[in-house]
């Protein structure tokens, strides 16, 4: 398997807040997902903001390492909400006696 593309993620402005939308490997397959970084004031002012910029790039840091950890082993574990979801080789949730070992 190839090593996964680290992704910058794409900052934008949506209701008085900067959000970063990005890329998240699930089931062997990418789906678009996106997440609130910080509300638009004077300490974060535009997209181009150092301020704004550092704290995409390290929630960014999570997401990639993330996505190569889901590339080479059959658990998905987010990074979002720490939440740990076994699944099977074949991408099917694994059987309930399975899950509790995990």
């Amino acid at each position: 398997m190839s090593k996964p593309r680290t992704q910058a993620g794409y900052i934008y402005e949506r209701n008085g807040a900067w959000h970063v939308r990005f890329y998240v490997h699930e089931d062997g397959k990418s789906k678009q997902r996106s997440r609130f970084l910080c509300l638009k004031n004077d300490e974060y002012p535009s997209k181009d903001a150092y301020t704004v910029q550092h704290l995409a790039a390290k929630f960014m840091a999570t997401i990639n390492e993330a996505n190569g950890i889901n590339d080479t082993q059959p658990t998905h574990r987010c990074p979002i909400c720490q939440h740990r979801c076994p699944r099977t080789l074949k991408g099917r949730f694994a059987p309930k006696e399975l899950q509790q070992n995990v």
